[in-house]
């Protein structure tokens, strides 16, 4: 994140890195069709609430996040999000 990346798309993610990028704040989707896609210099740009990723205006279908994993994004990553939490109790 701090270099910018604002998300990212894989045909697949080992566990502990997909739920690290999550803790986060870091987006990442599993979407084979994105990655066999995209090219370089093209852009991407994620609609994580429509569940897209469109590359150049192409719009592509990912698979939707949980609604708690977007509240955790949505907070900056896991640490932010259980801050939130402790202000609320």
């Amino acid at each position: 994140r701090a270099s910018g990346v604002r998300f990212l798309v894989g045909k697949s993610f080992a566990r502990i890195f997909y739920r690290n990028c999550i803790n986060l704040g870091l987006p990442a989707l599993i979407a084979p069709d994105v990655v066999d896609a995209a090219e370089p210099g093209v852009t991407l740009a994620l609609d994580l609430e429509a569940g897209t990723v469109a590359i150049d205006g192409r719009r592509f279908t990912t698979q939707p996040l949980p609604p708690f994993m977007r509240e955790m994004i949505d907070a900056g990553g896991l640490v932010a999000w259980m801050r939130q939490q402790l202000v609320r109790a």
